[in-house]
């Protein structure tokens, strides 16, 4: 029984550390403050110099830091997800990957962060998906957590659609400061241009749509630590909106600390009462299955012995004495309580 139960602890500390990972990543964007601000070209760190080409470190920091998060949020959501998700999700982490390395490297071919690649990798991936389907291939334990294969598929697209509007900007001429919508115009909201608006905004929404898209696909109880990241997004979203100030990335944390707060116990309340249904549910299904292999252990030696006792009987049947007549029925008697007893 212990050894069950240390096996159900191991997995209930891998949700913990799961939970408190979603908590606490949206800290690590604010590691970008420890960068100057005054304009400079390179970066050191522990010694490396890179070039990077924007108006200070703590812009290039912020780049950086902005596209790891969202490649580790990827990441985790690609490990947790099956079917139509996980394939689709493998172009926008493939995506993300080279352009994080792309900042720090410029060298690295810039075919494999283009987004017209992974535009076209997407589409090929989903015809295939829907194919597949058509064709039966793809049944329903490909769904994870018998995920219906509407949710499925809306999980996909909005994936698909945070990857277009993160890279919208690049279809957008650098001279525009606004757009006409014909109903009404979109401004650049203090920033030089409306092409870099649409470029911070992408990088947060591109961010958020997926966040949102897993808060709703997992079903297990971590899931909520999900809210933490995607409440820091949306009050970053609003800084963007803010003409007042330039400054983005730097309280949204403390404003949103209330919320936080609340977050964090509700995840403690859940993880107290996911621990013991974790456990019970694990140790169950051990013991069940332990006393199945003990029953079928002891109807196989059960077999084996009336097998013994009906090779006796027939190797005793030919024969006419007194004893091995006395045997016969003492065999005779062993194998009916045998049978009985089965």
């Amino acid at each position: 029984m212990s050894r069950f139960k240390k096996i159900s602890k191991k997995g209930f500390t891998k949700e913990v550390a799961m939970a408190a990972l979603l908590f606490c990543l949206p800290v690590l964007i604010l590691l970008h403050l420890l960068f100057d601000d005054d304009s400079a070209a390179t970066l050191d760190i522990f010694g490396f110099r890179w070039t990077h080409g924007f108006v200070s470190d703590e812009v290039f920091s912020w780049i950086a830091l902005t596209t790891f998060l969202s490649l580790v949020y990827l990441f985790l959501f690609y490990q947790s997800s099956k079917g139509l998700v996980k394939l689709v999700i493998q172009p926008f982490i493939w995506y993300l990957f080279y352009n994080f390395l792309s900042s720090f490297f410029p060298s690295i071919p810039e075919f494999f962060d283009q987004p017209h690649v992974v535009l076209v990798t997407l589409s090929g991936v989903i015809v295939w998906w829907i194919m597949q389907v058509l064709r039966g291939g793809i049944s329903d334990s490909n769904q994870y957590h018998s995920t219906s294969l509407s949710k499925n598929v809306i999980c996909a697209l909005i994936i698909v659609l945070a990857f277009f509007i993160r890279v919208s900007n690049e279809f957008i001429p650098k001279t525009w400061l606004e757009v006409d919508l014909g109903f009404m115009v979109v401004g650049s909201f203090g920033f030089p241009s409306f092409e870099l608006f649409l470029w911070g905004l992408g990088f947060k929404l591109g961010l958020l749509l997926p966040l949102i898209a897993w808060f709703f696909y997992e079903k297990k109880w971590w899931h909520y630590a999900l809210l933490s990241p995607i409440l820091v997004t949306v009050y970053q979203i609003r800084s963007i909106f803010n003409t007042e100030t330039h400054i983005m990335d730097q309280y949204e944390i403390l404003q949103a600390l209330p919320l936080l707060t609340l977050i964090g116990l509700l995840l403690i309340a859940l993880s107290k009462n996911a621990k013991d249904q974790y456990i019970g549910s694990t140790i169950y299904e051990g013991t069940k299955r332990r006393i199945e292999k003990m029953v079928l252990h002891q109807s196989q030696k059960e077999a084996d012995d009336i097998e013994e006792v009906k090779r006796m009987f027939h190797k005793l049947k030919g024969e006419r004495s007194t004893t091995e007549i006395d045997a016969l029925k003492s065999l005779k008697k062993t194998l009916e309580n045998k049978l009985r007893n089965t």
